[in-house]
């Protein structure tokens, strides 16, 4: 399976706000992955609103060591289970959380 990666530095958005980041991959229907800790609070950064947002967690891992872990967790997982939602990854493991359900929604 083939997925086209582009990073903001490639893009020519390196040193953007979170913000812009967030909806320049809310605009191309892609998955955000990201280190930043800022990306996992779902009242700024709804994961609805994306493909998926994907945070590397836990661990000093090397550009190679994390682009194999996304690839694993993608190849290895339906998109279904994990579009619009928070995805945390490890090296050892892999967490999906749901939308946040907001209290105007209902039960």
């Amino acid at each position: 399976m083939c997925h086209e990666v582009v990073s903001v530095v490639e893009a020519g958005r390196r040193g953007s706000p979170d913000r812009d980041a967030f909806e320049w991959s809310v605009s191309l229907d892609s998955i955000l992955v990201t280190r930043d800790h800022d990306f996992a609070n779902p009242l700024k950064y709804d994961p609805s609103r994306a493909a998926a947002i994907v945070l590397l967690v836990r661990g000093n891992l090397k550009a190679a060591e994390e682009a194999d872990i996304v690839q694993r967790f993608v190849e290895t997982h339906d998109a279904a289970s994990f579009h619009g939602k928070l995805v945390l990854l490890s090296r050892g493991a892999a967490r999906i959380r749901g939308a946040l359900r907001r209290p105007d929604e209902g039960h």
